[in-house]
């Protein structure tokens, strides 16, 4: 591959169409655009070197990809730079007509106002381009050199649509999901919101949504395939030839050609076009545009019917496909068609072209949302689905969706999510939670009515894709608390009818319904609910299965339960302790972050931490704390806190040789974590005379440590003593209290002979009052202490030094 260096001018290859692989190729230098920011080669150079090029090619495709000089009419869209590719250039014979820019455009600029009604000021998004492989400065003139052939280029990469993520304050935990079309609730990334947008686009690889083409099987309308087309199109010019009447604007003289003429002249170019399978990717190229912009205004049903087929079949069977604005309007126009066939085929292939943000916003821009409002209310259920399906696809684009949902749009829309038609429903449901995933629209939903709508919904009769929609839009409405309290006060079965679906055979139902569950149970009522309705059972299940979808989902659910007291009993004797004690080493962090916290919320008194400490959670933290990623140690060390509160625990924790599992990881840099450990200690020393059983041995675990691991506490002690977080030097001052408090003379002698300590503490007491009184802002400090409280602990812990 040749490598293009700073200030060398990209170039472009070309050789004659039929010339041996063996020929040398001239190469034109191309120019760069810079509303696009993509190097493009103008036609105009191109004839300089070839006078007599008809079109660009490479291998059996066309490329429409030529330029004027004011890079303003774009024949159809641009053209690409293709480093390293040779592409041929297919000249006109004597006798033919020579194509230039003057007879393959367009003509006169047209308006919208000629095909379609105004269409509403948006903004012009920038299409999606392939870069090149290197930026440099472009040419000013065609400048022609010889070249050998280069290694071919690497295909563009089709452009790829996110949502934006929305912090949240305790995140869930996220899993990815294949399929664009399924909403999955979870992402591995944290913190998360809701699921990524439906899509619906051909070829689709979910069941969720069945495909949208022109050969849909369970349609009798639909045209099969292409061969179909081309007989259709044929016998269509053949039988109304006569009475077609309107013509569009033309390129050439209105005297010069009859309107038959021109009429089968568009048709034989169509027809051609549909005749070679290698050149669909091409179809949105300015003389197949002109051709169609005449064939749809012709006034002839059957070649409308023929038209709007080929938009469906084309975009069904190229889903990258970018369209142009002379490519929309006519599209729309057909959409506007009062024959239902016509209506119905535009409809799929606007469905189709929409999945794409770069056409969706076209489609705005050439139109509104009024055609699609109209069909709704069809009374054919073709027509009603794929007028909800372009409803659906422009939701997925944030600019579109608020456009659409201004619009009058979701009134029509939610009665539909109970639609009597299979395929009307799903698109509706799949609609209204696209549109969810726009924040702003969330309330005009709620506002207009979805609520009991969507409950509705979740019933046996609706498909599994349906049930799943309805359960996330829920979720997603459910996120603010006056709608949450409103969907708990005003559907009183939503919750069990929610529970039932967590028993399903489809994953990613039961994921939904979680989903749904995880945000109603920040409603303090919820969880007891979801007990009472049966919950744990599934969820139980869920947090034990093999998929990380299943599990996450699961896991959401059940923390958010674990933070009401009236679950936490039931989830324990449920059997969660010892799944979620398997989780803690999973290799997704988010997943054994989820488990510990569990685990953490549930330690709420000393009968629960016993029973958690007897399942062997803290035998198995001991063991995976050193390994375990700083974000899972932070919740362990939290977690092992708990449990030291519990005094009737803390010989049991000495006998597993808790200290001997802290220590080691005390060095790690992360604050909390630090802190965590300091808590534990502070626990375990705690005043003796609280504790009688444990009066004799209390402290002698302390002196077993005071050298090793990893320096043992002596090392430990000076780091908290000496480091700036005031927590970390309160924590130590208070260890040291505990110590000196205690019986046991050997340990209290080795802290008197350490000097580092005690020079550290009389620095602390000594501290100026006045400065100390003013010093709440210096240092870090994770748990408000104040630099009072530090230096009045350490005035007390100086005087067992003496």
């Amino acid at each position: 591959m040749t490598i293009l260096q700073p200030n060398v001018r990209p170039v472009q290859a070309f050789r004659v169409s039929g010339a041996s692989e063996s020929s040398q190729t001239i190469n034109i230098h191309s120019r760069l655009d810079n509303k696009t920011g993509q190097q493009v080669v103008l036609w105009k150079d191109v004839l300089q070197v070839f006078e007599h090029a008809k079109y660009i090619s490479d291998g059996s495709m066309t490329i429409p990809f030529l330029a004027d000089d004011d890079f303003e009419e774009l024949v159809p869209l641009r053209i690409s730079h293709r480093p390293g590719a040779v592409l041929n250039v297919v000249v006109e014979s004597a006798n033919e007509e020579r194509l230039t820019p003057a007879n393959i455009s367009s003509g006169a600029p047209r308006s919208p106002q000629q095909l379609v009604s105004p269409a509403p000021t948006v903004a012009t998004p920038i299409p999606p381009v392939s870069s090149p492989t290197s930026t440099v400065v472009p040419s000013t003139s065609a400048v022609v050199s010889a070249q050998a052939a280069a290694s071919p280029s690497p295909s563009p990469t089709p452009p790829v649509i996110s949502p934006a993520p929305v912090s949240t304050s305790l995140a869930p935990i996220a899993v990815s999901e294949a399929s664009a079309v399924v909403p999955p609730t979870l992402v591995l990334a944290t913190p998360v919101t809701a699921p990524p947008p439906i899509t619906i686009s051909i070829p689709i690889t979910s069941n969720h949504v069945a495909p949208i083409s022109a050969a849909a099987p369970h349609s009798p309308k639909a045209i099969a395939n292409n061969a179909t087309l081309q007989k259709q199109l044929t016998m269509a010019f053949s039988t109304e030839a006569q009475r077609l009447s309107m013509i569009g604007t033309l390129n050439v003289p209105p005297a010069a050609l009859s309107e038959k003429e021109e009429l089968t002249r568009a048709g034989q170019v169509l027809k051609t076009f549909l005749e070679n399978p290698t050149q669909l990717r091409n179809f949105f190229r300015s003389d197949i545009m002109d051709a169609v912009r005449t064939l749809v205004r012709a006034g002839s049903v059957a070649v409308q019917q023929v038209v709007a087929g080929a938009y469906a079949v084309i975009s069904a069977e190229n889903e990258d496909l970018i369209a142009t604005e002379e490519g929309m309007e006519s599209l729309v126009y057909l959409i506007n068609a009062t024959d239902i066939v016509t209506q119905i085929y535009a409809l799929k292939g606007m469905c189709n072209l929409l999945y794409l943000s770069y056409n969706a916003n076209l489609a705005m821009k050439v139109g509104t949302a009024a055609p699609y409002v109209k069909h709704m209310a069809s009374t054919d259920w073709e027509v009603q689905a794929y007028a909800v399906g372009c409803l659906l696809n422009f939701a997925r684009n944030a600019t579109t969706a608020n456009d659409v949902s201004d619009s009058g749009v979701l009134e029509r829309l939610i009665p539909l999510v109970n639609s009597s038609y299979a395929q009307v429903q799903e698109f509706a449901a799949g609609a209204l939670y696209n549109f969810m995933n726009h924040g702003s629209a969330i309330q005009k939903i709620v506002n207009a009515g979805a609520i009991p709508v969507l409950v509705r919904a979740l019933n046996p009769n609706s498909k599994p894709a349906v049930l799943s929609f309805c359960a996330a839009a829920i979720a997603q409405i459910a996120v603010e608390s006056s709608n949450r309290k409103k969907l708990i006060s005003t559907e009183s079965g939503l919750v069990a009818k929610l529970v039932g679906y967590l028993d399903t055979t489809r994953s990613q139902l039961a994921c939904d319904a979680a989903f749904a569950l995880h945000k109603l149970s920040l409603e303090g009522s919820v969880p007891q609910t979801i007990v009472q309705s049966g919950g744990l059972t599934p969820l139980h299940r869920m947090v034990q299965s093999t998929s990380e979808a299943m599990i996450a989902s699961g896991l959401n659910c059940v923390r958010e339960m674990s933070y009401q007291g009236s679950a936490k009993e039931p989830i324990i004797n449920a059997g969660f302790i010892n799944p979620l004690s398997d989780l803690m080493n999973y290799a997704v962090p988010e997943i054994a972050i989820a488990a510990v916290s569990i685990i953490h919320n549930l330690a709420d008194s000393d009968g629960h931490r016993k029973a958690i400490v007897d399942a062997g959670v803290a035998d198995r933290c001991f063991v995976l704390l050193p390994t375990s990623p700083v974000a899972v140690q932070e919740e362990m060390t939290a977690l092992i806190s708990r449990l030291t509160e519990c005094d009737s625990l803390k010989p049991v924790l000495h006998k597993k040789q808790i200290l001997e599992a802290l220590l080691p990881v005390s060095t790690c840099t992360h604050s909390m974590v630090n802190v965590n450990i300091s808590l534990c200690i502070v626990n375990l020393c705690n005043d003796p005379r609280e504790i009688k059983p444990f009066l004799k041995v209390w402290d002698s675990p302390l002196l077993k440590v005071w050298d090793t691991p990893s320096g043992g506490m002596r090392t430990y002690l000076i780091r908290c003593i000496t480091s700036v977080d005031r927590t970390e030097q309160r924590q130590g001052l208070k260890i040291l209290r505990y110590i000196f408090s205690g019986k046991n003379t050997d340990l209290k002698k080795r802290i008197r002979k350490t000097s580092t300590l005690k020079t550290r503490v009389a620095s602390l007491a000594e501290y100026p009052k006045a400065q100390a009184n003013m010093s709440t802002g210096d240092g870090a400090n994770l748990l408000g202490v104040d630099m009072m409280e530090v230096m009045t602990d350490a005035q007390g812990v100086l005087k067992c030094f003496k």
